[in-house]
Protein backbone atom coordinates (compact mmCIF):
# COMPACT_ATOMS: atom_id res chain seq x y z
CA UNK A 1 0.00 0.00 0.00
CA UNK A 2 1.22 3.04 -1.24
CA UNK A 3 1.40 6.20 1.77
CA UNK A 4 1.52 9.73 -0.44
CA UNK A 5 4.27 11.58 0.83
CA UNK A 6 2.90 14.49 2.56
CA UNK A 7 0.78 13.16 4.96
CA UNK A 8 1.42 12.90 8.85
CA UNK A 9 1.42 8.86 8.76
CA UNK A 10 4.19 8.99 6.14
CA UNK A 11 6.22 11.17 8.19
CA UNK A 12 5.21 9.24 11.61
CA UNK A 13 6.18 5.59 8.92
CA UNK A 14 9.44 7.07 7.75
CA UNK A 15 10.92 8.10 11.12
CA UNK A 16 9.90 4.86 12.48
CA UNK A 17 11.73 3.17 9.78
CA UNK A 18 14.99 4.89 10.81
CA UNK A 19 14.59 3.22 14.51
CA UNK A 20 13.89 -0.30 13.07
CA UNK A 21 14.25 -2.70 9.88
CA UNK A 22 10.76 -3.53 10.51
CA UNK A 23 8.59 -3.77 7.24
CA UNK A 24 6.53 -0.79 6.07
CA UNK A 25 3.39 -2.66 6.23
CA UNK A 26 3.81 -3.33 10.04
CA UNK A 27 4.45 0.45 10.56
CA UNK A 28 1.51 1.58 8.45
CA UNK A 29 -0.47 -0.70 10.83
CA UNK A 30 1.62 0.09 14.46
CA UNK A 31 0.62 3.91 12.96
CA UNK A 32 -2.92 3.59 12.25
CA UNK A 33 -3.24 2.07 16.05
CA UNK A 34 -1.74 4.51 17.27
CA UNK A 35 -3.99 6.98 15.90
CA UNK A 36 -6.67 5.05 16.85
CA UNK A 37 -5.81 5.29 20.26
CA UNK A 38 -5.27 8.96 19.94
CA UNK A 39 -8.57 9.67 18.72
CA UNK A 40 -10.52 7.28 21.77
CA UNK A 41 -14.35 7.65 22.01
CA UNK A 42 -13.56 11.55 21.14
CA UNK A 43 -14.54 10.83 17.57
CA UNK A 44 -18.18 9.36 16.89
CA UNK A 45 -20.04 9.08 13.36
CA UNK A 46 -23.63 9.17 13.62
CA UNK A 47 -25.72 5.72 12.51
CA UNK A 48 -28.87 4.47 12.20
CA UNK A 49 -30.15 7.43 15.12
CA UNK A 50 -26.89 6.24 17.34
CA UNK A 51 -23.39 7.08 17.94
CA UNK A 52 -20.65 4.62 16.62
CA UNK A 53 -17.06 4.69 17.91
CA UNK A 54 -13.99 3.28 15.81
CA UNK A 55 -13.29 0.26 16.80
CA UNK A 56 -9.86 -0.84 14.85
CA UNK A 57 -8.23 -4.16 14.69
CA UNK A 58 -4.89 -4.76 13.53
CA UNK A 59 -3.59 -8.43 13.32
CA UNK A 60 0.45 -8.39 12.34
CA UNK A 61 1.54 -11.87 10.36
CA UNK A 62 4.49 -12.87 9.46
CA UNK A 63 7.56 -14.97 10.70
CA UNK A 64 8.44 -15.43 14.30
CA UNK A 65 11.41 -12.77 15.23
CA UNK A 66 12.40 -11.93 11.51
CA UNK A 67 10.07 -9.78 11.04
CA UNK A 68 10.09 -7.43 14.62
CA UNK A 69 6.41 -7.08 14.68
CA UNK A 70 6.72 -6.90 18.77
CA UNK A 71 9.32 -3.85 17.89
CA UNK A 72 6.38 -1.86 15.84
CA UNK A 73 3.48 -2.76 19.03
CA UNK A 74 5.53 -1.56 21.30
Amino acid sequence: MQIPSNTQQRIIIDYLATLTDAPDAFLHGATLSLCASLLGKRVVTPFAGRELTPCLWIVLVGRSTKLRKTTTQS
